[in-house]
């Protein structure tokens, strides 16, 4: 759903927020990020939102340059796009995946 205004151009102000989805290769293990939620959501309840649909661990980190972020172990990237979209919590459009393969410390 591209919204596109008067003069013919991508109207790029149609969302106030954009659910950024990151996985991290570091060799061994499998990260998935999730940050970038509306203001007034939780972050704590949304992890375990996460955490009951996937069944899998995870935890809120405080990072030092990107703010608070979701971390999941494991690749669920398109499992958790789809289950933000399903839930009504973002729309398709909101909601990007990339993929790191070096090493990030994480720990905030």
């Amino acid at each position: 759903m591209v919204e596109i205004d008067e003069d013919g151009r991508l109207d790029v102000r149609r969302f106030d927020f954009y659910v950024g989805i990151c996985i991290h290769y570091d060799g061994k293990k499998t990260l998935t990020s999730v940050s970038g939620f509306r203001e007034g959501v939780s972050y704590e309840w949304m992890l375990n939102f996460m955490k009951g649909f996937l069944r899998c661990r995870g935890n809120v980190v405080d990072h030092k340059v990107l703010g608070k972020i979701i971390l999941l172990q494991g690749d669920w990237s398109k499992d958790v796009q789809n289950l933000l979209v399903n839930h009504h919590h973002a729309e398709r459009d909101q909601v990007y995946v990339t993929e790191l393969y070096n090493r990030i410390d994480m720990s905030g």
